[in-house]
């Protein structure tokens, strides 16, 4: 994220916090990179359960990882029809949106 600018503040008290912000969403990896990654992420092995006793060979396991490549490439092609054959480091999304915050000890955390 990039550029993030306070378009609008909607509420400002002491523990309340409300605004209408606009900010540069910048892809971190390329197109190609994130495909890369998830494979890498799918490609992992199921943890395992209590039972502790699957094999790869196991259909639970084999059913896993048949999810995991599914989840990993429509995550992929998604992202892909959604912003193109983005490059590392390039703007991909301009966000307009409300934030609210509230303060918590001090701190001021996403409400």
């Amino acid at each position: 994220m990039k550029n993030l600018k306070i378009d609008k503040v909607l509420l400002d008290t002491k523990t309340d916090y409300k605004a209408k912000v606009t900010y540069d969403l910048v892809a971190t990896k390329s197109l190609d990179e994130f495909k890369a990654s998830m494979r890498k992420v799918a490609e992992q092995p199921a943890q395992e359960n209590n039972a502790a006793t699957q094999t790869k060979d196991d259909l639970g396991s084999a059913l896993n990882s048949l999810k995991n490549n599914l989840s990993a490439e429509v995550m992929v092609v998604a992202y892909g029809a959604k912003y193109g054959d983005f490059k590392a480091g390039q703007v991909v999304d301009t966000i307009s949106e409300e934030v609210s915050l509230k303060k918590v000890n001090d701190q001021w955390v996403k409400d």
